[in-house]
């Protein structure tokens, strides 16, 4: 079934601003996008790269990936993909939160790669600000907690830094940098209603520790 939260409103927005996170580390001439879905950030990764290749195991999704000489798509899951090479760059977004297990799947990505391979991985952030607002507010319990629209989303989890962390650190990746980006003050209900100067100003906002989503930069 077709995403149908990833392609309008402030979800365009972040699907932008990730990639535009991504392209800073981006490094070689090849690489690998695990988890692809529809090819939101496969569009600015085929313009950066010689080639591209993107994997996912939904075929009802990956058949939406734009069409280019450098995109080979592949439909599998992260498990038991083996493209008998290895990557410049292995880009791996909003995965980690929807399997089973996680740390299996990042050493299973780590076959991918070498000495040389640049890892970006980012989720969702259980710390957003607007998520921290709706403990406040009594909307969660807890900032960890799912509530019917995650679960609706197909999370299994909601990852703080910490807790990303951990798990990047038990499948023994090396982390360059870590850390949160995007200022989300609101769910992407009500930001999709504010004026583009009100959301100019958010997305320009320092956000520390508590911003809408998580990335780790890693190496072998």
């Amino acid at each position: 079934m077709r995403d149908k939260y990833q392609n309008k409103g402030f979800n365009k927005v972040l699907n932008k601003l990730r990639a535009e996170k991504i392209l800073k580390y981006a490094k070689g001439k090849e690489c690998l996008e695990a988890g692809c879905g529809e090819g939101q950030i496969a569009k600015y990764l085929s313009q950066q790269f010689e080639q591209l290749d993107v994997i996912d195991v939904d075929e009802t999704l990956i058949q939406y990936v734009p069409k280019s000489k450098n995109i080979k798509i592949v439909c599998s899951s992260i498990e038991e993909f083996n493209p008998g090479k290895t990557y410049d760059m292995v880009v791996c977004t909003n995965v980690l939160e929807h399997v089973d297990k996680p740390v299996e799947v990042l050493k299973q990505m780590k076959t991918w790669g070498n000495n040389d391979t640049i890892y970006f991985f980012s989720v969702p952030n259980a710390l957003s600000i607007n998520r921290i607002i709706g403990v406040d507010i009594g909307m969660l319990d807890y900032p960890e907690q799912l509530g019917p629209h995650d679960i609706d989303a197909g999370h299994k989890r909601f990852y703080n830094l910490r807790t990303l962390t951990k798990h990047i650190n038990e499948a023994d990746f090396s982390i360059i940098e870590r850390g949160s980006m995007v200022y989300k003050p609101l769910p992407n209900e009500l930001m999709n209603k504010l004026p583009n100067s009100v959301l100019k100003k958010c997305l320009g906002m320092p956000v520390f520790l508590h911003g809408a989503e998580l990335y780790v930069v890693a190496r072998l």
